[in-house]
């Protein structure tokens, strides 16, 4: 990553060699002497097919008569470069139905087909790419509650919210994450047990710290996760559905921070292999 440039994915595709990129970066504007168009300076989203070669030097493809191709989409104008605007521009994508969009066309155009490696990953994008495309684009200036510490360790130990992490792994609607911590500052920890004998949603128990996320899965059966921070400094992991009732699929204890993003990830498969057919639905 470099300081004003942030790769969002690189996916691998079925022909050798070439892969999908997609990065949000800052510009100083100006004049494109190869198209004559002008660019306003500011924040600048990008999908482009590149080559990656064994010595792992890397170039933009070329299609169509050798002309690269590519799609650049504005986020927001702005005089000067900010690390932290670049960093919330980025996590903003993640469920941002044009990027999405820009994302499928650029697939499509360009003919490439995602390796089936990269289709969990990419599963999200190609959600939001079937919605209208009569949804907002992204401001940049909407004002977010800060989490406390407790419930952004959660999340940085699930990989982050970017594309590399658990919750896009598991087609997390995060738009729709909820947390549970009394504390903002410092860390803070609850307590859970119990809750799947009283057919409860972790965080709606007492002394429940965590956070619950709707994921992809069965239709009909609306999965949810939710990750709880208990008072042995370990977490759970629970995955259950809320329609008809709330029913639990599989729960995982005592997991730590260095393999919470596994537990996660392993727990979301196997449910996706054993309910679903292993079918991971794209509607």
């Amino acid at each position: 990553m470099s300081k004003q440039k942030i790769t969002l994915f690189t996916l691998a595709t079925t022909t050798p060699k070439q892969f999908l990129r997609g990065t949000v970066s800052y510009s100083l504007g100006g004049i494109n002497y190869f198209t004559g168009n002008s660019y306003k300076r500011g924040y600048y989203t990008d999908v482009y097919p590149v080559e990656i070669d064994e010595h792992s030097e890397c170039h933009k493809l070329t299609f169509g008569g050798g002309a690269k191709y590519g799609l650049r989409g504005f986020m927001e104008e702005a005089n000067r470069f900010n690390a932290r605007k670049l960093e919330s521009l980025s996590l903003q994508l993640i469920d941002d139905v044009h990027f999405a969009k820009m994302f499928k066309q650029v697939l499509d155009a360009t003919g490439l087909t995602l390796h089936e490696d990269s289709l969990l990953s990419a599963a999200r994008m190609l959600q939001l790419a079937a919605q209208p495309a009569s949804a907002p684009a992204p401001s940049g200036r909407e004002v977010v509650k800060p989490k406390p510490y407790t419930i952004r360790t959660i999340i940085e130990q699930l990989g982050g919210a970017g594309i590399s992490g658990a919750l896009v792994y598991c087609g997390a609607d995060q738009a729709k994450l909820r947390w549970k911590c009394p504390q903002a500052d410092g860390e803070y920890r609850g307590h859970s047990d119990g809750c799947e004998a009283m057919l409860a949603c972790p965080l709606d128990m007492p002394e429940s710290v965590g956070i619950e996320f709707p994921v992809n899965g069965k239709d009909g059966e609306d999965w949810h996760m939710a990750v709880t921070y208990e008072c042995n400094d370990t977490y759970t992991v629970r995955l259950f559905t809320k329609s008809p009732a709330v029913t639990f699929i599989e729960t995982f204890e005592d997991a730590y921070g260095d393999n919470l993003k596994d537990v996660v990830e392993n727990m979301y498969d196997r449910a996706i292999k054993n309910r679903n057919e292993g079918f991971i639905n794209l509607h």
